[in-house]
């Protein structure tokens, strides 16, 4: 898992490392505290099921890797994800992504963390 999350007082910047970065076609996004909506932790698969298969660009390796940008318009998400069964879910407010999903080691107090942004 190469993804790290700072949390600074105005913004949350994912920073995809390694391989994840080629995966993902991207180093990462810095979100604005004002763009964040929501924050939270969900299974995988549910995450799964609420995003496009649509991949432009990324990779999509099943039950092993999902990464890149999946969807168009309004319902882009940004995802980092390999084989956690939780992961980190941002809501975003505005384009160019309405959803960041990531691997991270602590979902849920990281979760918490970005929450007390908000």
């Amino acid at each position: 898992m190469s993804v790290e999350v700072v949390i600074a007082e105005r913004e949350v910047r994912a920073a995809f490392r390694g391989a994840d970065a080629f995966f993902a076609s991207s180093r990462g996004i810095t979100i604005p505290v004002p763009r964040l909506r929501a924050v939270g932790v969900m299974s995988r698969l549910d995450a799964h099921r609420e995003c496009s298969k649509l991949r432009l660009p990324g990779t999509a390796l099943p039950g092993v890797l999902r990464a890149g940008s999946y969807g168009r318009g309004d319902e882009r998400q940004l995802w980092c994800v390999h084989r956690a069964e939780q992961v980190l879910v941002l809501d975003l407010i505005g384009r160019p992504y309405c959803r960041v999903v990531l691997e991270v080691a602590d979902p849920a107090g990281l979760a918490g963390r970005i929450g007390a942004l908000i």
